[in-house]
């Protein structure tokens, strides 16, 4: 993610352009929840009360500091990948051959598009189980920040699965958009499940 402040960032997912958009708003919030996961390991490391699970700790915050920043610099690619895609809209076609030159390249865009959204729920499907796992390795005394970052992976995750959704349903070759749409569905699921049990784990911990 290019440096810019949050003021910044939601002033342009606020302005009448096409990027950042969803896609990018997924992203980053993929990123706080990964941010929540590592500040609840960090608080957990190095206590006596959890050395049984220092190394766990340990793996957990060098893994979920790497999630954190591929998740940030995918706002950035998902703001690259539409530049190809409103390109392809753009072109004026009127000739049969002009109109499947656009078709193409329309549908080539259209599956490049898919990338950083696809990343971002096969990101959070890895983070969702570091959440499952802190709620029961954790410090308690941070159960309710594991609960909240495993409510924003959830939601980071589905608000990417719309943006697949964007992309796949415009696409000529439905082989290919449903094969793309399956995959992300089968993540999801695996997610919501996942992300459900570390929020059910933390509320009866209360």
């Amino acid at each position: 993610m290019e440096q810019r402040d949050l003021e910044e960032f939601t002033e342009e997912l606020a302005a009448k352009t096409s990027t950042p958009g969803g896609g990018g708003a997924a992203a980053l919030t993929g990123a706080l929840a990964a941010a929540l996961a590592s500040m609840a390991a960090n608080f957990t490391e190095g206590k006596k009360k959890y050395i049984e699970y220092e190394d766990d700790m340990l793996r957990i915050i060098k893994r979920t500091n790497e999630i954190r920043l591929l998740l940030l610099d995918n706002i950035d690619e998902d703001a690259k990948a539409f530049l190809p895609l409103s390109k392809a809209y753009a072109i004026k076609a009127v000739t049969d051959t002009e109109i499947e030159n656009k078709r193409k390249k329309l549908e080539k865009a259209l599956i490049s598009a898919t990338v950083p959204p696809m990343e971002i729920i096969k990101l959070i499907s890895e983070l969702s189980d570091i959440f499952k796992e802190l709620s029961v390795k954790g410090t308690r005394l941070l159960l309710s920040d594991v609960g909240a970052g495993a409510v924003l992976a959830r939601s980071a995750a589905e608000a990417a699965l719309l943006a697949v959704y964007a992309n796949t349903k415009m696409m000529t070759d439905t082989n290919t958009a449903k094969e793309l749409e399956g995959r992300a569905e089968g993540e999801i699921d695996r997610i919501a499940k996942v992300t459900e049990e570390a929020y059910n784990s933390v509320i009866e911990s209360f």
